[in-house]
């Protein structure tokens, strides 16, 4: 029985996908019979010039479910040629799919090479190309993730520099950042993982996004008009870098693309801004106020106490939760060093260990 639901489960996966590409459609390399009975079909497509795409030649894409009223596969249109018009008759239709699929055996007036940057449109832009056929997104939305996935897409052409969409985006309701970031994942090995990336001002590609650097905080990138036309202000930058400080060997780590995950590690261990900068940890152990008592002043937001009655150290953050789920039989107070690493120095099984803002505990060679 189970063999038989299997079979019924790929056959159902292979028909989708010979749909999607077009190879079950009637007109399949009949493209022309079918223009002849559709010649209005362009009305209902929403034109891309290529300044705003970033491809060789204009395109154009569906976004009044046009596919499903005249029963064909989800297609885009493109120019078979490199004019800057928009007069051109003859728009060749692609398949919107994971394995896009010219559907015309129609002569090319443009190159492989840029065909093929086409199909990579499709292919990185494929869900949002659904939604706005299908009235699921609306155009600004649509413009707006055209406009993040555009650095993947012509970073995909020349593999310079990170793909965006290999990115981890943290939005402000979880950092408590003025804006959101990228962070890396470690899924692209040509580039350097060790920052992380905003966007400084206002009506820019993602491809000119600027960066702070983990090892030294520098920003990288900032445009030459800054801030004006600013999405960000000179204050909020340095809350960035101060949350590049509280989050640095996580954010380290992640890059490495090893074990440590993005959402199931990194978004629990990290620390986030609250109110006028004060940083706020993660709730990784609960004890009540009344079984530790406060030993020092706040430093770093962070809060020297001793348990009563074992009289162990720990800090604990603004809100009174401590860091670590280890309690230390000895504590020194956090200190920021050259580097900008923020730690202390506690005692573990009697030996001296640094304890990071995120309560992970180093031995001390």
């Amino acid at each position: 029985m189970e063999n038989i639901e299997l079979k019924r489960y790929i056959e159902k996966e292979v028909i989708e996908e010979l749909t999607s590409r077009g190879l079950l459609w009637e007109f399949y390399d009949k493209f022309d019979k079918y223009k002849k009975r559709n010649d209005d079909e362009m009305f209902e497509f929403h034109g891309l010039d290529k300044e705003s795409t970033g491809l060789p030649v204009n395109v154009f894409v569906d976004d009044s479910g046009s596919y499903k009223m005249r029963n064909h596969p989800l297609w885009i249109y493109f120019q078979n040629d490199y004019a800057e018009h928009w007069a051109n008759k003859e728009y060749l239709p692609i398949s919107v799919s994971r394995s896009p699929k010219l559907l015309t055996n129609k002569k090319l007036k443009i190159s492989r090479s840029d065909l093929q940057k086409v199909f990579e449109f499709i292919k990185i832009n494929k869900l949002i190309l659904k939604k706005l056929a299908d009235h699921k997104m609306s155009q600004d939305d649509f413009w707006w993730q055209l406009d993040t996935n555009r650095l993947t897409l012509e970073e995909s052409f020349n593999k310079s520099n990170v793909l965006l969409n290999e990115m981890a985006e943290i939005p402000t309701s979880k950092s408590g950042l003025p804006v959101p970031v990228w962070v890396d994942e470690g899924t692209s090995p040509q580039h350097d993982k060790n920052r992380m990336k905003f966007k400084a001002v206002k009506n820019t590609y993602p491809r000119n996004f600027s960066c702070i650097r983990f090892e030294d905080l520098s920003v990288l990138n900032l445009p030459k008009n800054f801030p004006k036309d600013a999405e960000v202000t000179p204050e909020d930058i340095e809350l960035l870098k101060k949350f590049v400080i509280y989050n640095k060997d996580n954010l380290i780590e992640l890059g490495k693309g090893g074990d440590y995950k993005f959402k199931t590690h990194f978004l629990r261990d990290m620390v986030t801004m609250g109110p006028n900068g004060i940083p706020i940890y993660p709730q990784q152990q609960k004890v009540p106020n009344s079984s530790y008592k406060q030993v020092r002043k706040p430093q770093f937001g962070l809060t020297m106490v001793m348990s009563n009655p074992e009289n162990k150290y720990n800090f604990v953050n603004n809100k009174r939760v401590p860091i670590s789920k280890t309690w230390f039989d000895q504590a020194e107070d956090f200190l920021k060093y050259n580097d900008g690493t923020i730690a202390a120095k506690v005692v573990v099984d009697n030996k001296w260990h640094w304890l990071y803002t995120n309560g992970k505990t180093n031995p001390i060679n």
